[in-house]
C-alpha cells in the first residue's frame, strides 16, 4: 500500500473516532458493543413500560380487595 494511502487512512480513522458524540465517551457505548439509538429506544420502551404500570396497578390492586 502506498504511503499517502496509509496516511489519508489513519487519518480517516482518527476523524472518525473524533466523531464519537459525549453520550458514547461517557457511557463507553462502543465498548459494550451498543449504540446511541440503541439505548434511546430501551430508554423509551423502558419508561412506556413504567407508565403503564402506573396507571394500571392501582386498578388491579383496587380490585383484588
Amino acid at each position: 500500500m502506498p504511503f499517502f494511502l496509509l496516511q489519508t487512512f489513519l487519518l480517516h480513522e482518527k476523524r472518525c473516532k473524533l466523531k464519537e458524540t459525549f453520550l458514547e465517551r461517557y457511557f463507553e457505548l462502543k465498548k459494550r458493543k451498543t449504540d446511541t439509538r440503541a439505548e434511546i429506544i430501551a430508554g423509551v420502551v423502558t419508561f412506556m413500560t413504567m407508565a403503564y404500570i402506573i396507571f394500571v396497578n392501582p386498578n388491579l390492586l383496587s380490585k383484588g380487595g
